[in-house]
Formats: C-alpha cells, sequence, structure tokens
C-alpha cells in the first residue's frame, strides 16, 4: 500500500476542493509520525491528487488515453 493506491477526494459540491488540496499539498507529519510513515515527495502528491485517477480512468492530458479511445470506437 502506497501512495500509487490513494486518490484525492472531498465533499464537492457541499465542500469547495481548492482549500483541501492546499492544505494536502503543504501537510508535514508531525515530528511523532516522521519515523513511522515516509513522508510524501512531489510525486507522489501529485499522483494522490489527480495521477492516480488519471491512469484509473486511462486520461492523459486532459484526453482520454489512445487505448481507451481505440476500445470505445
Amino acid at each position: 500500500f502506497g501512495p500509487e493506491r490513494l486518490l484525492f477526494g472531498s465533499g464537492y459540491p457541499l465542500v469547495r476542493p481548492g482549500r483541501l488540496v492546499e492544505q494536502f499539498a503543504a501537510y508535514r507529519f508531525p515530528d511523532e509520525l516522521r519515523g513511522r510513515y515516509r513522508d510524501l515527495d512531489t510525486d507522489a502528491r501529485r499522483a494522490i491528487l489527480g495521477g492516480n485517477a488519471a491512469r484509473l480512468y486511462g486520461i492523459e492530458g486532459g484526453r482520454l488515453a489512445p487505448a481507451v479511445v481505440a476500445r470505445r470506437g
């Protein structure tokens, strides 16, 4: 289990996700937890905030991946 298996989620439209995304991007584990959990680097945060969902749904750069288009055609 790791960042490659996590997806960001929010209560949108009840909660605007912008603030939550900013807080997640700035989050650092407290000192007492740093030894127990590895810190999330920039690539891990990008994956959680959208990269994993794009991979899961076959989206590349905001467009469907060629393999997904071929399956739909």
